[in-house]
C-alpha cells in the first residue's frame, strides 16, 4: 500500500492579486457611496458629465481634515472613472424629482415652396401624463440619455424662469457650451431618424432642441400644473459655423433667441 502525501501549496501571485482586489472592492463600494454624503470642496464642473450627486461645501473648519476629505474623495472618484464603476444616479436623495422632462426635436425643411416643421418625439414621451403606462424594456439607457440632454431644465418652473431669468440664461449658455459634443451627436442621431421617417423630404435646414416639462401635482393637490416647453439649442446641418464659433447655438432666455457661442469663451 502506497501512501501519497500532498504538500500544501501556497497561492500563486494571481490568486493573491485577485484576493486583494476583492478586499479593496469590499472597502471601495460602501466608501464611494458614503463619501457623497460628506461635504467636499469640488472644482467647477467643466466637462459634459456634470451629473454628480456629491454634497458640496465643507464638513469642518479644521483645514487639514477638510483637505484629507477632499483628497480621499478625489482618489475615489479617479478610481471609479478608471475602473468604469462611476454611477450617477440616486433614488430619492439628495433631491426628489418634482417633474419629468423630455427632449423634443423640431426640424425645419422647405419642399415645393412649403416650409414644414416636423417634431421628433422620444419613444416614451407620454401622450397623457395623467394616464399612461410603459412596459419595461431594453431602451432604458436611451431614456437616460434623453434625460441627461434635458437635465438643465429639471428644476425649471415658469415662475423661476421669469424671476431668475439672468441666472437661467447663464446656466443654459454654460450647459450648451459644455455639452457641444453630446449635443452634436444627439442632433446627428435625430437627423438620421428624420431621414428614416421622412425619406421623401429634403434635409432640414434647421433643427431646434426643446425640452418639454411635465410638472407633478403640488402636495395635497390632484391637479397637475400646465405642461410647458423651453428651447435649449439649435443646429443648422447644412451650414458651416462662423469661424471662431461653436456649431451648436444656445437659447438666450433674456434675449429670447438663439445666440452663437464663441470658442474658448469663458464666463
Amino acid at each position: 500500500m502506497t501512501t501519497e502525501t500532498t504538500a500544501k501549496q501556497s497561492p500563486g501571485w494571481k490568486a493573491i492579486l485577485l484576493g486583494l482586489f476583492v478586499l479593496f472592492q469590499v472597502v471601495y463600494l460602501p466608501l464611494s457611496n458614503l463619501i457623497q454624503l460628506v461635504p467636499r470642496e469640488m472644482p467647477v464642473q467643466r466637462g459634459e458629465f456634470d451629473i454628480r450627486i456629491q454634497r458640496e461645501g465643507t464638513a469642518t473648519d479644521i483645514r487639514f481634515i477638510q483637505e484629507g476629505i477632499n483628497g480621499l474623495g478625489s482618489a475615489i472618484d479617479r478610481y471609479g472613472e478608471i475602473s468604469g464603476q462611476v454611477q450617477a444616479w440616486s433614488l430619492f436623495a439628495p433631491d426628489f424629482g418634482k417633474q419629468s422632462i423630455f427632449p423634443v426635436m423640431e426640424t425645419k425643411t422647405s419642399h415645393d415652396g412649403i416650409v414644414r416643421w416636423i417634431q421628433l418625439n422620444p419613444k416614451h414621451l407620454p401622450h397623457d401624463p395623467n394616464n399612461y403606462f410603459r412596459w419595461p424594456g431594453q431602451l432604458s439607457r436611451l431614456d437616460s440619455y434623453d434625460f441627461l440632454i434635458a437635465i438643465i431644465y429639471w428644476n425649471a418652473s415658469e415662475t423661476s424662469l421669469r424671476e431668475r431669468r439672468e441666472e437661467w440664461r447663464q446656466a443654459v449658455l454654460d450647459r450648451v457650451r459644455q455639452q457641444q459634443r453630446s449635443l452634436q451627436a444627439y442632433f446627428g442621431f435625430s437627423l438620421k431618424l428624420y431621414h428614416q421617417l421622412r425619406p421623401e423630404l429634403p434635409p432640414p435646414s434647421e433643427m431646434i432642441l426643446r425640452v418639454i416639462v411635465f410638472p407633478t401635482p403640488l402636495p395635497g393637490s390632484r391637479e397637475r400644473p400646465p405642461t410647458f416647453m423651453i428651447p435649449l439649442a439649435r443646429w443648422r446641418p447644412n451650414t458651416e459655423p462662423t469661424p471662431g464659433y461653436l456649431p451648436v447655438e444656445a437659447y438666450d432666455l433674456v434675449l429670447e433667441k438663439f445666440v452663437p457661442l464663441a470658442t474658448g469663451e469663458t464666463r
